[in-house]
C-alpha cells in the first residue's frame, strides 16, 4: 500500500475484512472439528474404586478413538497440520522479507539518482 497508496482503499474495507475474518473462522472450525472425534472418555476402574470408596466420585480419562487409531488419518493429519502451520507461514515470511528488501533497494537506486539522503539517514 505504500508504492501505490490509491489501490489501498480498494482492498482495505470493512466488508472484505469481514469477508476474510470469517473464510479464517470457517478454515479453524472445519480443520479442529476432526479433534472433537479423536478421543473418547473413559471410566478408570482402578482409581474410581479407591476414590469412590473414600468421596463418592468416579475417575474418568481420555483414550484414542477408532478415528484416533487410524494410521491414515494420523499421517494426514499431521501433514495438514505441519504445512498449515509450519511451511506456509515460513514461505510467505520469506517471500515477503525479499520483497521488503527489494523494495529497499529500489529506494537506495532512486535516491542516489535524484542525490537525496534516505529518510531514515536524513540528518547523518
Amino acid at each position: 500500500m505504500i508504492c501505490r497508496p490509491f489501490i489501498g482503499p480498494l482492498y482495505c474495507t470493512i466488508k472484505n475484512a469481514r469477508r476474510v475474518t470469517l473464510i479464517i473462522f470457517l478454515i479453524g472450525v472445519f480443520y479442529a472439528i476432526p479433534l472433537l472425534y479423536e478421543f473418547e472418555p473413559y471410566e478408570d476402574r482402578g482409581l474410581s474404586e479407591i476414590l469412590i470408596n473414600h468421596y463418592g466420585k468416579k475417575i474418568y480419562q481420555l483414550k484414542l478413538s477408532q478415528l484416533g487409531r487410524n494410521s491414515i488419518f494420523r499421517w494426514i493429519y499431521v501433514l495438514v497440520n505441519s504445512i498449515f502451520v509450519y511451511v506456509i507461514p515460513l514461505i510467505a515470511i520469506a517471500v515477503l522479507n525479499r520483497q521488503l528488501f527489494l523494495s529497499i533497494r529500489v529506494l537506495e537506486q532512486r535516491s542516489e539518482e535524484y542525490n537525496a539522503p534516505l529518510p531514515t539517514k536524513q540528518g547523518k
